[in-house]
C-alpha cells in the first residue's frame, strides 16, 4: 500500500512539474501514456495515420492545459478521453466526402489546406495554392530538424516509422519532436495571418 501512495505522489509531482512548464516532466508524461494512447486510439480507427496525428495532437492539448486535470480522477481516463473526442474529430475533418484533405491540425491551428482536385473551379485552386507557399513560408520559420519533420509527415504523409528511418533518428524522437514542431506551428501561425 505505501509503495502505490509514493507512486502517486511521484506522479503528483510530475504533473505539477509539468504544470510550471519543466520539459524534462513533459517528456516523461509524454513518454509514460505515448504507447497507451496510441493503442487505443488505433483500436477506435482503421487509420494508422490518423491515430498517430490524434496522438500528436492530443498530447499537445492535454500539455496546454494540465493546469485543468482533475487529479481525482486518473490522468489516463482524461488523457484518452481528449484522445477520442480528438480522433473523432479528426474523423468527421477527413470525411472523403467532403472533398477535402486536411493536416488533421487544421481546426486547432486555425488553417486548412484542402486538396487539389478536378471538380475545383480556378479561383479555388488559386486560393489553395497561395495557401500552400503560405504554409511552406511557415514552416521555413521552424528550425531545420522541425520543419524537415513537418514536410515529411504533413506534405510528403510520411509515416513516423518511415520519417525515424529517414531521419536515422528513433522512433520516440519522432513522437517527441513532431509534438514540439505542432506547438512551434501553432505559434507562428498566431503571429502571421492569411
Amino acid at each position: 500500500m505505501g509503495d502505490k501512495t509514493g507512486k502517486y505522489q511521484r506522479f503528483e509531482a510530475l504533473i505539477h512539474a509539468a504544470i510550471e512548464g519543466d520539459d524534462l516532466a513533459m517528456g516523461l508524461l509524454l513518454q509514460s501514456h505515448w504507447e497507451g494512447l496510441s493503442k487505443y486510439l488505433n483500436g477506435l480507427t482503421n487509420d494508422s495515420a490518423l491515430a498517430e496525428d490524434a496522438t500528436v495532437i492530443t498530447f499537445t492539448k492535454a500539455l496546454r492545459k494540465l493546469d485543468q486535470y482533475d487529479e481525482d480522477h486518473a490522468f489516463s481516463t482524461w488523457l484518452f478521453t481528449i484522445g477520442r473526442n480528438t480522433l473523432f474529430d479528426l474523423q468527421k475533418k477527413n470525411d472523403p466526402l467532403k472533398g477535402s484533405l486536411s493536416l488533421g491540425w487544421n481546426q486547432e491551428l486555425g488553417w486548412n489546406i484542402d486538396e487539389v482536385d478536378d471538380q475545383k473551379d480556378p479561383e479555388d485552386q488559386v486560393i489553395h495554392e497561395e495557401r500552400m507557399v503560405w504554409l511552406q513560408d511557415v514552416i521555413r520559420e521552424l528550425p531545420e530538424t522541425y520543419a524537415k519533420l513537418v514536410r515529411l509527415r504533413y506534405l510528403e504523409e510520411m509515416s513516423y516509422a518511415d520519417i525515424a528511418r529517414e531521419m536515422g533518428v528513433p522512433l520516440g524522437t519522432v513522437k517527441v519532436r513532431l509534438f514540439r514542431a505542432h506547438a512551434l506551428l501553432k505559434e507562428i501561425i498566431q503571429r502571421s495571418s492569411f
